[in-house]
């Protein structure tokens, strides 16, 4: 009985014939995003400007190169679409 549930939940997870790349790359940029939001505001209570806005670009680089980059181009289009009405 315990050996089918363990199965099962094992045949639900990503493999490397159907989309374990792509899963990793997620979990890698939502692991960026969150290690960035704690430094960043770490360095809002210290007032550490120059920290802050140099963790953000290199967080925005790290991110951009973890992430497929056509993932991140497609979102940032979907963004300007956004605001400017496209």
């Amino acid at each position: 009985m315990l050996l089918n549930q363990v199965v099962a939940l094992a045949g639900d997870l990503p493999g490397f014939d159907n989309g374990a790349l792509d899963y990793i790359q997620e979990q890698a940029g939502f692991l960026i995003i969150a290690i960035v939001v704690l430094m960043v505001g770490f360095y809002l209570v210290k007032q550490s400007w120059g920290k802050l806005v140099g963790t953000i670009i290199i967080g925005g680089i790290v991110f951009f190169i973890a992430v497929s980059d056509e993932q991140t181009l497609d979102k940032i289009g979907n963004i300007f679409e956004t605001f400017l009405g496209g």
